[in-house]
């Protein structure tokens, strides 16, 4: 029988395996009840008509059940029921993991299709396939892990009285499997939200090796970084650059991509197909934007496509990066016949623009449109329209690399394309904060856990309240329970389990800065004590004392969120009312 979170019946430890607790189904993408945990196994039977399907690709009963099958667990543990979409193709419980075993069974078919090394020696040859086909599968399994990074689960507690939620924990699958996640929260409510394009972008080059490692065992990537080519390339490295990049400079590399891309567009289609016979109407061509991505992120790391230069769609500009269209569409269609990536392509490029919007490749306009039209100085249309990419970043270090193989440097940022008109009113946007983290922190558990807290902040809208003269004050309640401070000169969070940089660590309790709310915005910042409220018989007029640490100005930059996704600058805030830093408390008042 399902256990539902919010049951004060469920006991302090929920077995694994106990039962059948499925994922609510978050139609509006927000703020939506979870059931959990589910024994991966549990997952693998309700499925196990396309797990046979794949099975079946696979041929070798031994390479499956040695290679395959610890992945497909893995893969269950880490999304359990979470849905893959608010809405469409596997919106309902289990979406993620379906789409992954359906992204994995084209994957291998797709491989499949292709000659490997016909010059190795045959016995060298054999080893060499058994890999790469393993390979496939794991790129179509875990060629999802955007929209597992597009998720953000929490755990918390909910007040009864006003039914405000308390975050105590938000999952991030480059730290642990969703099944670790709600196996240690069982009990607790859980909530679902969707993290809008721009704030997913900048996750998913470190998450999808993190959840490579998570989900496939030990063993299996020693293997598969066993065997070498040659040049010295392994199959374990190629199958790293084709998750991080979606292309790649080796023949590998370029395999595994292309396969997961070929892959996630037959699945995407078949079911669309089923979908629309159904609903009696006619089929959408959705598949197309799986492939897609990977041609274009293929041309910019070829350097078919540099950035800012006239015989190219791709412009850099100050509001991020995005194609000129129909142009860009009209020169992938040309040459789509000769790809072996291309099965189908639209007839035509509104179709085409439609299609990438629906599977949230481009930004839309305020009215919905996938088109943007760019605006000249005096803020008349220009005549040139544009597709609005929300991933821009990834594009950009693909081009970085394409530009260190020819010598040369990425030009500079062209100005913003999507001015204001004049007269016109600018969208309303929301302040929040990101953060700036050293790139050895970036990836780490620690920088997880101090995105986590940043994002926090600007959820509450509470950054204003919690400034001091030396920067953000982090409150102690939004840090996992075994962080620390690291001493200033390293100027970063880190974790007593990190190990991912040289430490001086400290216990929870021992030397923390302290913040003096002033009374004005005590209530404010009453949301940041562990009781989330005002502790018992203080008043708004006498002020608050919090404990946490500061975040320099350096590591965290203050932002707009604006409607369509996209994030810009915005200078740092002059405050009213700024907490005033008390000084650290010693060591044993502390204990």
């Amino acid at each position: 029988m399902p256990v539902h979170l919010f049951d004060r019946a469920v006991p302090e430890r929920l077995p694994i395996g106990g039962g059948r607790m499925l994922t609510a189904h978050p139609s509006d993408g927000r703020h939506r009840a979870i059931l959990a945990p589910v024994d991966p196994v549990a997952l693998l039977l309700r499925h196990r008509t396309e797990i046979e399907r794949l099975r079946i690709g696979v041929g070798s009963r031994r390479l499956f059940e040695r290679r395959i099958m610890p992945m497909l667990i893995g893969w269950a543990a880490m999304v359990q029921s979470l849905p893959r979409d608010a809405r469409g193709l596997w919106s309902g419980a289990d979406g993620l993991f379906e789409a992954g075993l359906a992204f994995a069974s084209g994957a291998l078919a797709a491989a499949d299709a292709r000659v490997l090394e016909p010059d190795m020696p045959p016995a060298e040859r054999a080893e060499w396939t058994d890999r790469v086909r393993t390979a496939a599968v794991a790129a179509g399994l875990l060629s999802d892990v955007r929209r597992l990074a597009a998720l953000n689960l929490c755990a918390g507690t909910e007040n009864a009285g006003d039914g405000g939620f308390s975050v105590l924990e938000t999952f991030s699958p480059g730290e642990e499997t969703a099944l670790a996640f709600a196996v240690r929260h069982a009990g607790r409510v859980m909530r679902l939200e969707r993290r809008t394009p721009a704030e997913t972008a900048g996750r998913l080059p470190a998450v999808s090796a993190d959840v490579l490692r998570l989900v496939v065992p030990d063993g299996i990537l020693r293997w598969l970084g066993s065997a070498e080519r040659r040049n010295g390339e392994t199959v374990l490295s190629a199958l790293k650059s084709a998750l991080v990049y979606t292309t790649g400079s080796t023949e590998t590399e370029r395999l595994l991509a292309e396969s997961a891309a070929r892959g996630r567009e037959w699945a995407v289609n078949r079911r669309a197909t089923a979908a629309a016979r159904r609903e009696g109407r006619s089929p959408l061509l959705r598949g197309f934007a799986e492939v897609w991505e990977c041609e274009v992120a293929r041309r910019v790391f070829a350097g078919l496509w540099p950035l800012n230069t006239s015989s190219s769609p791709v412009v850099w500009a100050e509001d991020g990066i995005a194609l000129r269209w129909p142009e860009a569409f009209a020169s992938v269609a040309a040459d789509a016949d000769d790809a072996w990536l291309f099965r189908e392509v639209p007839d035509e490029a509104d179709t085409a623009a439609e299609i990438l919007l629906t599977a949230g490749t481009v930004l839309p306009t305020e009215t919905g449109s996938p088109v943007w039209q760019s605006l000249s100085a005096d803020g008349t249309p220009d005549g040139r329209t544009w597709l609005r990419l929300p991933d821009g970043e990834r594009l950009v270090s693909l081009a970085r690399r394409a530009a260190d193989k020819a010598g040369a440097v990425l030009p500079a940022r062209e100005a913003p394309l999507f001015r204001l008109r004049p007269g016109d009113e600018a969208p309303e946007g929301r302040p929040g904060w990101v953060p700036s983290l050293p790139a050895s922190c970036e990836g780490t558990e620690t920088g997880e856990a101090l995105a986590a807290a940043v994002r926090e902040i600007s959820r509450l809208g509470s950054g204003e309240v919690l400034l001091t003269e030396a920067g953000l004050f982090i409150p102690e309640v939004l840090l996992p329970d075994d962080f620390a401070v690291q001493p200033d000169t390293v100027q970063c969070f880190v974790a007593r389990s990190g190990g991912q940089l040289p430490l001086v660590r400290f216990e929870r309790h021992s030397v923390r800065r302290r913040a003096r709310v002033p009374p004005a915005t005590a209530v404010l910042a009453a949301v940041f004590t562990p009781e989330r409220r005002l502790p018992p018989g203080r008043k708004p007029d006498e002020g608050l004392v919090l404990e946490g640490a500061v975040l320099r100005p350096t590591l965290v930059r203050p932002v707009t969120f604006w409607p369509d996704g996209s994030v810009s600058e915005r200078e740092w805030p002059r405050p009213e009312y700024l907490l005033e830093l008390i000084d650290t408390l010693p060591e044993e008042e502390s204990l």
